[in-house]
């Protein structure tokens, strides 16, 4: 892998030589740089989404009070999204529930590809790659199942459009003017409708890959 010469590669000309990182990934497990890009995203698109879902639950919870820790910050991701659940079914008194549940359970099915993606560990398997989480090398007990998923364009780019679905109300919420109306257009069916159906079918595809081993 070239590097194009800049003050930094001048300081570092290790930078020049091909890195054991790159050459695993890239010729080991076939991750090409736009798979690469993708994982990135993901990556770094579900940091910001786990803070958009702080804040969502602030605006059904209440703003916690300056100086003192917030209960959300106490949650993992999977609390959080609990929590958000509950929250928003009873504000909306049951009004909701459908878009309600498909953002909870694409969000849950996201969630964990992502902590695969971000945890895991790279096998190869016939159909492609995969990366598994929580894997117990020596029969040790371990907080979480064991979840392998499959890394290919058509599952990481299928997670990304779940996650552009899941997060485009998200962005434009603030900029409601009612707040309420922008709270409820967080949980419209015809934008997580495909976003269900996205995550799904890469639980699907990973399981394909997980039987072909």
């Amino acid at each position: 892998m070239s590097i194009a010469p800049t003050p930094i590669a001048s300081e570092f000309p290790e930078l020049q030589e091909d890195q054991f990182f790159i050459e695993l990934y890239r010729d080991r497990f076939a991750y090409g740089s736009e798979m690469l890009e993708m994982i990135g995203i993901i990556v770094l698109a579900w940091a910001t989404f786990e803070h958009q879902v702080e804040h969502l639950i602030w605006e059904f919870d209440g703003l916690p009070n300056a100086g003192q820790r917030p209960r959300t910050d106490q949650m993992d991701m999977t609390a959080r999204l609990d929590r958000l659940k509950e929250v928003a079914s009873q504000h909306f008194e049951g009004a909701l529930d459908d878009g309600i549940g498909m953002f909870y359970e694409t969000s849950r099915k996201v969630l964990a590809y992502r902590n695969a993606l971000a945890h895991g560990y790279p096998v190869g398997v016939a159909l492609g790659s995969t990366t598994t989480a929580n894997l117990k090398w020596r029969g040790e007990a371990r907080k979480r199942p064991r979840n392998e998923v499959l890394i290919s364009r058509d599952a990481l780019k299928l997670t990304i459009l779940a996650m552009d679905r899941l997060t485009a109300a998200m962005h434009m919420q603030p900029l409601m003017v009612d707040r309420n109306e922008g709270l409820k257009a967080v949980f419209r069916t015809d934008k997580l409708e495909i976003a269900l159906r996205a995550a799904t079918r890469v639980e699907q595809m990973s399981k394909a890959a997980r039987t072909a081993e």
